[in-house]
């Protein structure tokens, strides 16, 4: 029994502190959308032009452009040349030549270019996507001050800037503005972790259930806030994977659970399974990776969703304390198991 239950405490030791190394930074994965505290809205095209729609997504993170069939666009770099094409039939086109192409891999930009970067070299296309909609950071939609402006007030705008365009020909201007948001509430994070130890301490003997509740609701926001922005953004799977894995851990020692007690009310006390033990760790530590991905959230004026940002916030604060007092809770029952196994079960003669 010993054996056992250090095979099942290490494995599950192994796969927290995988899961948790896991963990990725914003800037890990290409940059996708994440929390901020600036609003970056189109405030009008120099002319005006009805071929095309222009919207910034993700707060302040990337500029949306859809262009309609049979309208060629070329979106100009940082430098004037030409660094995405929309051609006719709605493929997109990315140069590679283009300094923006690497600038533009990560919010704050890069510290160096390759090579292979000229904006006065013959552009290099490389087709990137299709249907005429295509997502891009853009550093003239955003601050490039990882820092709050100093001579300024949350409400104010901080950028007014211009994403030039050649569209059939003609140079349109899409100007963009952006606002320093208010602050928000620290209540829904605070709730939010409150809610997540309610549901462990009013479940407190059914520990996987109390994590399945908690991750159920964290698989749901997940999946709409993956869902809430386009592929060319590069949301994020961890958004709505951990909570899934967490979910589906927690079922199956709830399962064990249900039949542990099952052979309880027939025959005298069972033992719950150590691999039991184990999966309930794991979706403790999913549930903590998920939320500790997601801090940010809770303290950021915008969120890149589509749900209410009350909603995210206080399900990222519930994951965060359903899954650190998950994982207390069930360590101390599998080093209680190590050091003292339980009792065999009696049959009644």
């Amino acid at each position: 029994m010993i054996r056992r239950a250090t095979v099942t405490l290490a494995l599950a030791l192994a796969t927290t502190a995988v899961a948790l190394l896991a963990a990725p930074d914003g800037a890990a994965f290409a940059d996708p959308a994440g929390p901020t505290d600036y609003e970056s809205e189109i405030v009008g095209l120099d002319p005006e032009v009805a071929t095309i729609d222009v919207e910034i997504v993700g707060g302040d993170s990337f500029v949306l452009l859809d262009v309609r069939p049979g309208v060629e666009v070329t979106v100009l770099g940082y430098r004037g040349e030409p660094y995405l094409l929309f051609d006719t039939d709605g493929d997109v086109w990315e140069n590679r030549r283009s300094p923006a192409t690497y600038e533009n891999t990560e919010r704050y930009g890069v510290g160096s270019l390759p090579p292979e970067a000229d904006h006065t070299a013959e552009p290099e296309w490389r087709r990137v996507g299709s249907g005429g909609s295509w997502a891009w950071h853009d550093h003239r939609a955003h601050r490039m001050d990882p820092f709050p402006p100093v001579n300024a007030e949350r409400g104010d705008q901080v950028l007014d800037a211009v994403v030039p365009l050649v569209v059939d020909g003609v140079e349109v201007d899409v100007r963009v503005a952006s606002t320093w948001m208010p602050a928000p509430s620290r209540w829904p994070g605070v709730g939010g972790a409150a809610a997540g130890v309610l549901v462990l301490a009013l479940l407190r003997r059914r520990l996987a259930l109390a994590l399945a509740v908690v991750s159920g609701a964290a698989f749901g926001v997940g999946v709409v806030q993956f869902g809430s922005l386009p592929s060319a953004t590069k949301p994020l799977w961890l958004w709505w994977v951990a909570p899934a894995i967490a979910f589906a851990a927690a079922l199956a020692a709830v399962a064990a659970d249900t039949r542990r007690r099952a052979v309880d009310a027939s025959g005298g006390p069972a033992p719950l399974p150590l691999w039991a033990h184990g999966a309930t760790l794991i979706a403790a530590a999913q549930l903590l990776v998920w939320g500790v991905e997601r801090r940010d959230g809770l303290v950021r004026a915008v969120l890149p969703t589509d749900l209410p940002f009350w909603i995210d916030r206080a399900v990222s604060a519930a994951a965060l304390s359903a899954g650190a007092l998950g994982a207390a809770i069930v360590l101390t029952e599998i080093v209680r198991t190590w050091v003292r196994p339980p009792a065999p079960v009696r049959s009644r003669s």
